[in-house]
């Protein structure tokens, strides 16, 4: 009897004790290549970015390049692995279809039917599953043309990722007309007020289908309505650039960065800061807004 006891005692240790031990989690394999797949009948590339030490359930950030642009161009200015390395993100940087001979998003546009909605949901789903990313932690940003596929997702596909980032991109107009949505929803809007290309007052063309919505604070005011007992804190980052953040009960956010007198393009490093740290100033804008989420 006394071993049969001694049996059982020593059979719950060792159970609670491997209960209590840490379990290794794997690390995924590094990835920096571009991929081609097929999806609706269309052949499309996109570009991942596995950082070394990378473990399961890491973050993973989506980056949408401009009207025109090419993962090349885009991975380069951004210039987001180093900080990708720093904080054990993967990166991935879809490409765009030609439209009128330039890749482009289909944020609802009038160039072409390409399901560009279709395509960004398959692909962050299948590279969710396929490289163990936390599916609570998945980003999507986007700078001009990419801005705007960016609110066209978060309208249409609302949960599908953690935060929604738009660099000098506004909602199209038709994405301005049909969007209907009632849930929090994160966030991150960065512009320049003398942006040409795309008006910080929303007077941009509506040829195509781009213009239509207002201008951004008022823009915004769709996606702040939503935040339950909302709190507003305005700051200076230098005297150039203000940011007001509009915070949720729940820690929803949405975010607007005004940079004075800056146009449209991705700004370098020491555009906007006078401290220059070999990062681009926009990086490091985004990047700082996407890791709120992440340390907290």
């Amino acid at each position: 009897m006394k071993k049969i006891l001694l049996f059982i005692g020593l059979f719950f240790v060792g159970f609670l004790s491997a209960c209590t031990t840490e379990v290794d989690i794997p690390f995924i394999e590094e990835v920096d290549e571009v991929f081609e797949v097929t999806y609706d009948g269309l052949q499309r590339k996109y570009y991942v970015y596995v950082p070394s030490g990378v473990k399961e359930n890491a973050p993973m950030l989506f980056m949408l390049h401009g009207y025109g642009g090419t993962i090349n161009q885009f991975v380069e200015s951004t210039d987001l692995k180093e900080m990708a390395e720093r904080d054990k993100v993967i990166l991935v940087y879809p490409e765009g279809t030609p439209a009128i001979g330039l890749n482009h998003w289909n944020a609802f546009l009038r160039y072409e039917e390409v399901d560009d909605i279709g395509f960004i949901t398959f692909l962050r789903n299948s590279l969710v599953e396929e490289y163990q990313a936390d599916e609570d932690m998945v980003f999507i940003g986007g700078h001009s043309n990419g801005g705007f596929m960016a609110y066209t997702l978060a309208c249409e596909t609302n949960d599908l990722f953690k935060a929604y980032m738009s660099i000098s991109g506004l909602m199209s107009g038709e994405t301005w007309e049909t969007c209907d949505v009632d849930n929090e929803t994160n966030i991150f809007q960065f512009h320049g007020t003398s942006d040409q290309i795309v008006p910080i007052d929303g007077s941009m063309t509506d040829l195509f289908g781009w213009g239509g919505a207002p201008r951004v604070e008022e823009m915004l005011e769709v996606w702040i309505d939503n935040l339950e007992n909302p709190t507003v804190i305005t700051e200076s980052i230098n005297t150039n650039l203000s940011k007001t953040t509009t915070i949720s009960s729940s820690d929803y956010k949405v975010v607007y960065i005004e940079a004075e007198d800056y146009g449209h393009m991705w700004a370098d490093d020491g555009d906007l800061f006078d401290e220059e740290n070999d990062y681009s100033d926009i990086s490091e804008l985004l990047w700082g807004y996407m890791m709120s989420f992440i340390e907290n």
